[in-house]
């Protein structure tokens, strides 16, 4: 708890409005509510293992342990959200995205089929968020924390680096040609203008740590099984996502999830997705070819 803090809640406030909320309200509602404070104690502990490589494995073990505890108690919640619990419960929830991205996969060097896997586990995670938005929407927007609610997404209003950009049409050209289905094709359409406005402009990068999170909550349940599925189309707008999140390589809980996501990807699309797979492993350091 010291370390958490002395330290690691500042790696929590993505922006002016969120420092005091980590620091101090957080802190405060967990000491009431225990499902809380393991959230907390788990992302200090991983936070620990980070910063100290040699004692990872101890550390990584608490982390869970703690991680495990918070889920339960939570568990035993959601079915009776109100005015009382409502804040505990969603800075849990928002919690849970970060120690989700923290926990090292199981495999050092995972394969393709692990890491997507991985990934798609801690979108649905990151998805749980919206059940709880819904059931808490009323009390969390007069509380305290509601400045988390207000999430700085590109209108439009700023357009994306012309690179990017092709990339983004180039994708939807794609997609519209080839998905299989009306449903497929709406799906992935709607999951490339949502990547336009989680765009992470590299002026506020620290403030699009939670645009970046946001996209996973706003994907239909059809671009999701297509995903399952090793669909082309959707595995192709996933290697983008990756290009993205590597822009929080230097976010401790993030580091290099962006880049597995890219590696695992580009071995699974075939040849013709050359193009987008070049792009975006050159993007985030890898070589032009898997």
């Amino acid at each position: 708890m010291y370390h958490y803090t002395t330290s690691s809640w500042q790696t929590l406030a993505t922006n002016n409005t969120l420092p005091e909320i980590w620091r101090d309200i957080a802190p405060r509602e967990a000491f009431s509510r225990p499902f809380l404070m393991h959230g907390l104690l788990a992302v200090s502990a991983l936070h620990l293992g980070y910063l100290r490589p040699s004692a990872a494995a101890k550390y990584t073990d608490l982390g869970i342990q703690h991680y495990t505890s918070a889920v339960g108690l939570l568990s035993h919640i959601l079915s009776d959200i109100n005015d009382t619990n409502a804040v505990p419960v969603f800075l849990l929830s928002a919690l849970i995205v970060i120690i989700s991205h923290a926990i090292p996969q199981a495999q050092a060097s995972p394969s393709a089929t692990e890491t997507l896997n991985h990934i798609l586990d801690e979108f649905r995670l990151q998805r749980g968020i919206k059940e709880v938005l819904g059931a808490s929407w009323y009390w969390l927007q007069d509380s305290p924390i509601a400045s988390m609610l207000k999430v700085d997404f590109n209108d439009g209003s700023v357009a994306l680096p012309s690179d990017d950009e092709d990339m983004l049409r180039y994708l939807e050209e794609r997609v519209v040609k080839e998905s299989d289905t009306k449903e497929l094709r709406e799906a992935c359409v709607a999951a490339i203008r949502d990547l336009r406005k989680c765009y992470p402009f590299a002026n506020k990068l620290r403030g699009h740590q939670g645009v970046l999170l946001g996209w996973p909550v706003m994907l239909r349940p059809e671009f999701l099984n297509a995903v399952v599925e090793r669909k082309k189309v959707a595995i192709a707008i996933l290697t983008y996502y990756g290009a993205m999140l590597h822009e929080l390589r230097n976010v401790w809980w993030a580091e290099n999830k962006g880049r597995l996501l890219v590696s695992a990807a580009s071995w699974i699309l075939p040849p013709e997705w050359g193009d987008l797979v070049r792009w975006a492993r050159i993007r985030v350091g890898l070589s032009d070819h898997p």
